[in-house]
Parts: C-alpha cells; structure tokens; sequence
C-alpha cells in the first residue's frame, strides 16, 4: 500500500500557491492509496477560516480530497497546532484524527514532542483560544509577528537553524518515543527534512511516503 503523507502547508488567505496547486495535481493524477495531512494544513493564526476556505489552495485542497472519496480511497486529517479547530466540513470526506497508524508506522504531527508545545501552558491556552475565540487567533499572531509573511519567515528561518533547540529536543524525543512503543515514527511540525535508519521521518514542507 502507497500511503502519503504531507504536512505544514499553512494555507492562509492566499489567493494562489502555484507549489501547493501543482501538487495538488500530482497527488489527483497519481492518488495513493492512503493521503496523510499530518497537520498545520491550514492556519487560521495567519487567516480567519473563512478566509482560508475561500482561497484557492484550500478550495483545490476540497477538490482533491473529494475525488479520493469518489474513488473509495481515504484521507486523514490532524487538526492539531495551528490548524486546530479545523472541523469536518471544511474538508469533507476527510477523516480527522490526532495519529494514524499504519502497520509499523505511527504518523503524528509531531507538536507532541516538541518543548514549547508538548509540555506547559502554551498549547493549552492557545487550543483555548482557537476553540472558543478563534478570530483573536489573528491579531495575536500580527501582533507577536507584525505581519502573516513576517511570522511564517521568522518560523521558517528559526526551524530551518540546524542548531535549533526545539528541532533537537522534538527529534530526540520522538526518537525515544520510537525505541520505547517500536513503531517507526514520523512527524512535521519541524519543517525540516529528516530520514534516519528508516525508523524516524521528519516530512517537514513536504512529502514523504512508506510503502
């Protein structure tokens, strides 16, 4: 069995992602047999929901997930970190789900694991907020960043540092997590790229795929 999976898209209220719309594509012509969106898919910290399902990214995102459901092929879906609160109607025929296991392999989004998530207070009143207030979402987020693109640059540039704290301890302790359960894991969340000895997969922006 083909199984994808595919994370930290953060679809705000952009009109157009040219590399999200190709791949979009790719994955219609050539479905697999399982489609993993391992969270962050959506970001209603960078846009409200409604400006998120009116984009052209998400809109296609539907599309793609409809023509899976039609062929009887399914999708999952983790709507955890930013994309939490994310419900079944705004990705229909999609099954939410926080984890995903898959033979030997455990998908999670990989927040879990991370310092600044997994463990203390942050996750617990910003869940809080996007649950109950999820329009102030928006402007804490220009607030602590200025602008949606300067607080997707300051992550990426921040998760991109190869001697970033909250990749090492994240990495360390889903490695952990993977010699104490057995299962190979695999996570985003980082948004780094990290394949080790076939048990730990970092899918990070983009794809990655057991068989």
């Amino acid at each position: 069995m083909k199984t994808c999976f595919a994370t930290d898209f953060h679809i705000g209220g952009e009109n157009n992602r040219p590399e999200l719309l190709a791949l979009f594509d790719h994955l219609t012509a050539r479905p697999p047999d399982l489609l993993i969106l391992g969270g962050d898919i959506g970001d209603p910290w960078e846009a409200t929901w409604p400006e998120i399902l009116a984009s052209r990214p998400w809109q296609s995102l539907q599309k793609l997930v409809a023509k899976r459901t039609e062929l009887g092929l399914p999708t999952i879906w983790f709507p955890v970190n930013h994309d939490y609160g994310g419900k079944p109607e705004y990705l229909p025929g999609a099954q939410l789900a926080t984890s995903y296991t898959v033979g030997k392999w455990v998908f999670m989004h990989g927040y879990e694991f991370s310092l600044d998530w997994g463990i203390g207070p942050i996750d617990n009143v910003a869940f809080w907020i996007a649950r109950h207030r999820p329009g102030l979402m928006v402007p804490i987020c220009h607030a602590l960043f200025k602008t949606p693109a300067q607080a997707l640059n300051h992550e990426a540039q921040s998760y991109r540092d190869k001697g970033n704290w909250q990749i090492e301890t994240g990495h360390s302790r889903a490695r952990q997590y993977a010699q104490k359960t057995g299962l190979n894991v695999a996570v985003g969340h980082f948004h780094t790229r990290t394949l080790e000895q076939g048990f730990f997969c970092d899918a990070g922006h983009n794809l990655g795929g057991t068989s």
